[in-house]
């Protein structure tokens, strides 16, 4: 994975995270259901962000059981 950020700085932002209580997984690179499962669970509040050459993209994702409808 390419980063633009520094090693010092890129430690620093997950350090960041991390003392906020925030999980910091890298890509995995796959969008696999079995994958992504063994991360994340019914209930959990995942925060998603792509930082990118000029912009950056957040996503708030709440992970619901399989098979649930939703509100």
């Amino acid at each position: 994975t390419r980063t633009s950020l520094p090693p010092p700085r890129l430690q620093l932002m997950r350090d960041t995270y991390e003392a906020t209580g925030l999980v910091v997984l890298r890509n995995t690179g796959s969008t696999d259901t079995a994958t992504l499962a063994q991360f994340v669970h019914p209930g959990q509040l995942i925060l998603v962000c792509d930082i990118g050459g000029g912009t950056t993209d957040l996503t708030l994702i709440r992970v619901r059981p399989a098979g649930d409808a939703g509100d």
